[in-house]
């Protein structure tokens, strides 16, 4: 979902990029376009994969700490996955579900600089 969603954006912010400059209020070189376009389309694609998968993978990794001995974890294991993210939304509220929501933001944008500066 992250490289698709960044490379179907990369047209589509470089040709923003390049009506903004044709406006008249900026002027850029190619380079600078292209990386002003990488950096925002990463950061797009980031927020949308962190946004679909984190909450999905918070509650596989807390599906997988139940214990079977504990009554209480017992019974959230027989409900599912559903029945766990019910609880922690009753329990903790979207919180719980998007604890790690901004540091998986900011790695993905660093993740796709440091991708294009060793690219080079």
């Amino acid at each position: 979902m992250n490289w698709g969603t960044y490379e179907s954006l990369k047209p589509i912010f470089y040709k923003s990029v390049t009506f903004i400059e044709q406006s008249g209020s900026y002027s850029m070189t190619t380079k600078n376009k292209e990386r002003l376009t990488n950096a925002v389309s990463g950061g797009v694609a980031a927020f949308c994969a962190v946004t679909a998968n984190n909450p999905l993978e918070l509650i596989r990794i807390r599906h997988q700490l139940l214990e079977k001995r504990n009554r209480k974890d017992d019974d959230v294991m027989k409900k599912g996955y559903w029945g766990l993210a019910k609880k922690i939304l009753a329990e903790e509220g979207w919180k719980g579900i998007c604890i790690f929501y901004f540091l998986f933001f900011g790695v993905s944008i660093d993740f796709y600089a440091t991708y294009y500066i060793l690219m080079r």
